[in-house]
């Protein structure tokens, strides 16, 4: 059993509601996830929170980073984006993106990202902390992040 306030307790992944521009990004990356993506319960518990959450605001659409789609940040979009998709991976973060948009999204992360084998975007890990301040990660990814920063 876990205690109240433990870090992987599943109600806790989304204590507080994401705005509409994040939750929009993590419909998009929800769509990006691929069979190896790895299921561990935090991330089905984190899925499973976040489907409930999208249901009960509303938000159905995906926006993918780097489009306009909604309103709101473009970094909010992508931190929804990265929460649902990206991995922690040898040398960084990688973030799987449509080849259209990575050229936008690397404008966004001018000096932080590069792009990396297969097309994904890389953040070094000694970049991490400069992303993290852009983009709100939420869920297991963010508590990953911890551990590496």
């Amino acid at each position: 059993m876990l205690a109240s306030g433990s870090l992987l307790e599943p109600r806790l992944w989304l204590e507080s509601a994401p705005d509409r521009a994040w939750m929009a990004g993590a419909i998009a990356g929800l769509k990006t996830r691929n069979d190896g993506f790895e299921e561990s319960w935090e991330w089905s518990c984190f899925i499973e929170d976040l489907k409930s959450r999208l249901e009960i605001n509303g938000v159905t659409e995906p926006v993918w980073p780097g489009t306009n789609g909604i309103e709101g940040s473009h970094y909010d979009i992508l931190g929804g984006y990265a929460s649902t998709c990206a991995r922690i991976a040898k040398g960084g973060l990688r973030i799987p993106l449509p080849i259209g948009l990575k050229e936008t999204v690397l404008g966004l992360l001018s000096g932080i990202a590069f792009c990396g084998p297969e097309g994904h975007l890389t953040i070094p890990y000694a970049k991490l902390d400069s992303f993290n301040r852009l983009v709100n990660i939420r869920g297991p990814l963010a508590k990953s992040m911890e551990v590496i920063m």
